[in-house]
């Protein structure tokens, strides 16, 4: 029975508590909403005093205009058209720039022009001269092989001549000796026959041979 008296205590504490925490819960819920409002009553104040200083910016510019002069307007026209003369002023000197290059540049290749016709030019003459040159050496070469052909005629008909005159010649020789040998041949003969049986020489080949006593 104690028991059951002390469990039943507990749990009136405990629920108790938890009223107590979610009392508080409400409590703060309650203030965090009152706090919300106020922030968004700010919000709203703020947006509408900007849409009134926009309003009156309005107002004011709308005011301005209306308020202009002509003389005001006319200052304005001629700011615009002196702009505008500047602006085709620039885009004229460019344009002027761009002519004046393109000028210059024409005038470059003109002299370039000029200057490759005359490399032409002056190559086409040394051309005609190289020509005429080729042609000279052409002419004296013909001329120097028909004067080296003429010589080697010459040359062989002198050398055919000399050959003639060497086999005339050694021919001549050859019976010269034979002639010579015949001779010799007749003269040992006839020698031998006159000296043969005499004391004192030999006949030895060709040649006679003799002894001392009769030379001496």
């Amino acid at each position: 029975m104690a028991l059951s008296d002390a469990a039943g205590a507990a749990a009136a504490r405990e629920i108790a508590q938890l009223r107590a925490l979610l009392n508080a819960s409400e409590a703060a819920r309650a203030a965090r909403e009152v706090e919300l409002g106020g922030a968004s009553s700010e919000a709203e104040r703020l947006a509408a005093l900007l849409a009134a200083a926009q309003s009156a910016r309005a107002q004011a510019v709308g005011r301005l205009n209306t308020q202009l002069s002509e003389a005001d307007r006319q200052a304005v026209l001629l700011a615009l058209a002196n702009q505008t003369l500047a602006a085709e002023k620039a885009v004229s000197a460019e344009n002027a720039r761009k002519v004046a290059l393109l000028n210059q540049q024409v005038a470059e290749l003109r002299g370039q022009l000029s200057e490759l016709q005359a490399i032409l030019i002056a190559s086409a003459e040394r051309d005609a001269s190289n020509k005429v040159q080729v042609e000279t050496l052409g002419s004296q070469l013909n001329a120097a092989l028909a004067q080296v052909a003429d010589e080697q005629r010459r040359r062989a008909d002198l050398e055919a001549a000399e050959r003639a005159r060497l086999e005339a010649e050694t021919q001549r020789l050859a019976a010269e000796a034979k002639q010579l040998s015949r001779y010799r041949s007749e003269f040992f003969g006839r020698l031998s026959e006159l000296l043969a049986g005499r004391e004192g020489v030999r006949v030895v080949g060709d040649r006679f041979v003799f002894s001392s006593e009769v030379l001496f």
